[in-house]
């Protein structure tokens, strides 16, 4: 989690997107910073993957753990994993309980409705995120707005993480 102000990240991004002279005085920095601060609230939505890109990503994933010699090496099964119905998913958050929960996915569920499930350190402040690892995709953070049955039905195989 970053604990920059918005000023303060903008002051460090602006020299390295805005190129001047080297001898640059504090007036155009500041000037820098302040187009930066305006930028920054619209740098998450033009640093989304386009959905073609992430569809290709999980395509390339796929064919290389097809490729992939099988292991010698036995994993061993989970415990508390029984199997699952379909549109159900097992959501672990390794750094809160030791167990996962099992939850239906309709059409309207998001990432934010099961992290609001799952209760947050009232000392640290951080926001929980949803994380979908392994299966066709390495690991990304889901947008807090993401439809989760769309993801699910793309990457059945993956795990669900609840991280900060």
């Amino acid at each position: 989690m970053n604990r920059m102000s918005l000023w303060n990240v903008s002051m460090v991004m602006a020299p390295n997107l805005f190129h001047g002279d080297r001898r640059q005085e504090v007036r155009p920095t500041k000037t820098f910073a302040a187009a930066m601060a305006t930028l920054n609230p619209a740098l998450c939505v033009m640093s989304q993957v386009p959905c073609f890109l992430l569809a290709q990503v999980r395509r390339m994933n796929q064919a290389s753990n097809r490729r992939r010699a099988p292991s010698r090496v036995r994993k061993r099964p989970q415990q508390d994993a029984p199997p699952l119905c379909d549109d159900v998913i097992r959501v672990r958050a390794p750094l809160q309980v030791k167990v996962s929960t099992a939850m239906r996915l309709d059409t309207t569920t998001t990432a934010r409705n099961v992290t609001e499930r799952f209760p947050r350190d009232a000392h640290s402040g951080e926001t929980l995120r949803l994380y979908e690892a392994g299966g066709n995709i390495g690991e990304r953070r889901l947008q807090p707005d993401c439809l989760l049955l769309d993801v699910y039905r793309v990457n059945p195989g993956c795990d669900w993480l609840i991280k900060p």
